[in-house]
């Protein structure tokens, strides 16, 4: 009797334990799901149209611009001014990336080879590829430059990646353009919508009307 006594005494201090342990077992997991959670949204900027923009991916994107703003500019650093104008041009870049590259992709719209060299070598080339190869006496446009450039930027492996990153951004922007000459050729209003709209808003009527006292 006396070891069933102290077995009921202590019983009720072992289920005590058991729950303690259970709540600071599904505490502990519940804090590392969080954690989980919580960093995971330390790692993301924001969400564009459903698709998370991480930091490390604007970071190393903004890192680009910066170098690249060095380079043209031909200087050491960049004031805390422009750096934050530059990470609003990134994140509406990256907004436009996303929204639109959906878009683009429905249409099926491309630049061709072809299509880019004309607008790298053509004879009216980009504005910004000839703001690119000045002549530093006329100052003006450079195309011997320009052909010069294009078949030795082998041998500058920096100045290629430039170049290379910069002809993507073409791309992007000839794409834009042919999307929305899409969308402006698709808008048609006929005629006969024509004059139906002058007339709604145009139309008068001349009418008599009398007035009838309220009972």
């Amino acid at each position: 009797m006396a070891a069933i006594g102290t077995i009921r005494k202590y019983s009720g201090i072992a289920v005590g334990l058991i729950g303690i342990s259970i709540l600071a077992f599904v505490i502990s997991d519940a804090f590392r799901t969080n954690s989980r959670l919580f960093n995971q949204d330390k790692l993301n900027l924001g969400s564009i149209a459903g698709q998370d923009v991480s930091y490390q991916d604007f970071q190393r994107r903004f890192d680009q611009e910066i170098e690249r703003y060095k380079q043209r500019n031909q200087v050491e650093g960049v004031d805390d001014n422009t750096r934050n104008q530059m990470r609003d041009e990134l994140w509406q870049k990256i907004t436009d990336e996303i929204i639109y590259t959906k878009e683009y992709e429905a249409t099926g719209i491309v630049i061709s080879p072809e299509e880019l060299a004309y607008t790298v070598s053509g004879p009216n080339p980009h504005q910004a590829v000839q703001q690119f190869f000045i002549n530093p006496e006329t100052k003006k446009f450079d195309r011997n430059r320009l052909i010069s450039f294009l078949k030795n930027m082998d041998q500058y492996p920096d100045l290629k990646a430039v170049w290379l990153e910069f002809e993507q951004e073409l791309i992007k922007e000839k794409i834009r353009q042919k999307y929305f000459a899409l969308i402006k050729q698709s808008i048609f209003v006929s005629d006969l919508e024509a004059k139906d709209d002058y007339y709604s808003k145009n139309k008068f009527a001349n009418f008599d009307y009398i007035s009838l006292p309220l009972r």
